[in-house]
């Protein structure tokens, strides 16, 4: 009888380790997810700050790009409208000799 009791007490010490040790392992693993979880939001919100970091330093670049490009426009149309106004004078002196033959 007594080895019996001493089973029936091991097993009862077994169900209640076992118990804890379910505990324990679900303890762990709401840890583990709420880590997981905090870790993909702090991803999320790096990477969106990077991106929007990246997104102001293009339109930056973009917008600077722009002026450069107008600014050489503007000197380009002086320029070409410079040379066409040296070149009118010419140009009616040389039509007006060939229609005076």
């Amino acid at each position: 009888m007594q080895k019996l009791e001493e089973i029936l007490h091991a097993e009862d010490v077994a169900r209640h380790q076992v118990a804890e040790a379910r505990d324990a392992a679900q303890t762990i693993m709401r840890e583990a997810v709420t880590k997981a979880q905090l870790l993909v939001s702090s991803a999320k919100q790096r990477a969106t700050e990077e991106a929007r970091a990246l997104r102001e330093s293009t339109l930056a670049d973009a917008a600077e790009d722009a002026r450069r490009i107008e600014s050489e426009a503007q000197a380009e149309r002086t320029t070409v409208i410079a040379r066409a106004e040296r070149n009118v004078p010419r140009a009616v002196e040389a039509l007006v000799r060939d229609l005076a033959g």
